[in-house]
């Protein structure tokens, strides 16, 4: 988890402290549920895919929370996809790049949309889309992040092919 996320969610609380509501209450409920599925499949090898998507749906709703007009997001997931078995934090690193990127290039309000879907092959397809621009990599430039590599590496490790 990125501490920035912490901080960041937790200021969003602190600002909106004086609106107490359902909006502060329910932000609150989803940084908490986000946090106890951190903590409760930290050392898991595999986790159902629902769980993890149910986790990002909360995430998004802290994020939200804290960009409140300027972020529309819109989540699905077939209901065969939530009981395929995964490595833990697929989704999480895609969601991070795609927020981090469309807010970049994206027009206001940033779009983003998660789908998750089972294939007749009994593959799952996991699609993480903003409404900003593709950016090239600077070769020059030192990209900073390596989420994305991470999750390459940890996915040919589990699915060689």
């Amino acid at each position: 988890m990125n501490p920035h996320f912490l901080y960041n969610a937790l200021n969003t609380i602190t600002a909106d402290i004086g609106k107490s509501g359902p909006q502060l209450k329910n932000l609150v409920r989803s940084l908490a549920e986000y946090l106890r599925y951190s903590l409760e499949t930290r050392n898991d090898d595999r986790i159902p895919l629902g769980q993890e998507f149910d986790a990002i749906v909360s995430y998004l709703a802290v994020e939200k929370a804290r960009f409140r007009e300027k972020l529309e997001v819109e989540c699905r997931i077939d209901d065969a996809a939530r009981l395929a078995l995964v490595p833990g934090i697929m989704i999480q690193p895609l969601v991070e790049n795609a927020l981090k990127y469309g807010k970049i290039t994206s027009l206001r309000p940033l779009k983003l949309r998660i789908s998750v879907s089972k294939l007749g092959t009994g593959a799952v397809e996991i699609e993480v889309a903003n409404s900003g621009k593709w950016v090239a990599p600077n070769p020059s430039e030192p990209i900073g992040g390596v989420g994305l590599e991470n999750l390459k590496s940890r996915l040919r490790l589990v699915y060689p092919d």
